[in-house]
């Protein structure tokens, strides 16, 4: 593609290749001591993640400490002083979490050592290029914007959430949490939608959303627009959370709507900047049609939720049960990496088979439950 798409640099972006996982995770190649490791990026989150085995193999130690999760508050360790780098650009953060990230490796298929917070992106600027799956670093104060360039005010809330302004069917804009780290698109606390009764008149059924505290179900509906900096992205999947912990933002903007634009984030310079892309490098906003919310496993997929209302629940599925294959082709470690993990998004009216653990198979016809 044309580089004067990105103009606005002061000079060109040096561009890395990152994988873009299930069309809703960022993962990169970074560095820990002197590990290269598989890392999820993730604006969400203030400071650093490692794994408790990434950990233990460069012998680092923490103490017990209690953070925040989407719902609740979870205990993780904290250590200090640890060294991380991306794209070759090495940094000493002064802190970072330790934690159980093999549910995260599990969902992959490949161990996820690492997740890339806030804190690797101060004083840089992050280019996103979604059609090409691709990055670039550089100085803070580096991109001015131009010609085609929509612009956001960044701010960070209580707790160093990074937080922008959105718009939700027509309503005011208000303040939202800016997630790289997030698979939902858009995420709402239930007080902001029954205030702004965003629920009326539309088919609500349910999903299961995973942090590090766990899963947790929440009500799921259609939003008919998103608006950022005047650009409307349509058709939007979202989640309702009861228990919204955030005090500076009453909602959530993940990777697959963010992934909508060409992105510029300059967290130092508190500036985002977007960009509609041309149609033919447009992603593609995806939503289910099963109602199974499933977790990967190496062998399989396991069964979490089952959405109320949804062709799963009409079926009788039920949580627990193990799928080992789709429409005869096994799930195995490269699931996520194939083009397999895209069944729950057909089109209504497609209909797939599903072999269990035990050799049955059980036939699903998709269609918009919500």
């Amino acid at each position: 593609m044309s580089e004067t798409i990105w103009s606005g640099y002061a000079s060109a972006p040096r561009w890395t290749s990152f994988e873009l996982a299930t069309d809703d995770t960022i993962i990169v190649r970074a560095q820990a001591g002197e590990l290269d490791v598989d890392a999820v990026l993730d604006s969400g989150s203030a400071v650093s993640v490692l794994s408790s085995a990434l950990a233990s193999r460069l012998a680092i130690n923490g103490t017990d400490a209690r953070v925040r999760a989407t719902s609740g508050r979870t205990v993780v360790k904290i250590a200090r002083n640890v060294q991380l780098a991306l794209d070759g650009q090495p940094r000493s953060l002064p802190m970072v979490i330790i934690s159980d990230l093999s549910t995260v490796s599990a969902a992959f298929g490949r161990p996820i050592d690492l997740v890339l917070g806030l804190d690797m992106l101060a004083d840089r600027v992050l280019a996103l290029d979604f059609a090409e799956s691709r990055l670039a670093l550089a100085p803070s104060g580096s991109f001015t914007g131009g010609n085609g360039w929509a612009v956001l005010q960044l701010s960070l809330g209580t707790a160093r959430e990074l937080l922008v302004s959105a718009g939700v069917d027509g309503r005011p804009a208000a303040q939202m949490i800016l997630d790289l780290g997030s698979g939902n698109a858009l995420m709402m606390s239930s007080a902001f939608v029954d205030d702004d009764h965003l629920l009326e008149n539309r088919k609500v059924s349910t999903v299961a959303i995973g942090d590090m505290e766990g899963m947790h179900v929440a009500k799921a509906a259609m939003m008919d627009s998103v608006v950022l900096a005047g650009l409307p992205v349509a058709a939007v999947p979202s989640a309702v959370v009861e228990n919204w912990l955030s005090t500076s933002a009453v909602g959530n903007i993940g990777l697959p709507l963010i992934a909508q634009f060409d992105v510029v984030i300059d967290i130092t310079a508190s500036r985002l900047w977007l960009r509609k892309p041309e149609r033919s490098r447009h992603n593609l906003l995806l939503k289910d049609r099963t109602g199974l919310g499933v977790a990967t496993r190496p062998s399989g997929l396991t069964v979490v939720h089952v959405a109320s209302g949804s062709p799963a629940e009409r079926d009788g599925w039920k949580a627990g049960e193990q799928i080992v294959a789709i429409d005869g082709e096994p799930v195995g470690p490269g699931y996520t990496r194939s083009r397999l993990w895209r069944w729950r998004y057909r089109p209504a009216g497609a209909a797939v088979s599903l072999t269990l653990v035990d050799g049955s198979v059980r036939r699903i016809r998709l269609a918009e439950y919500y």
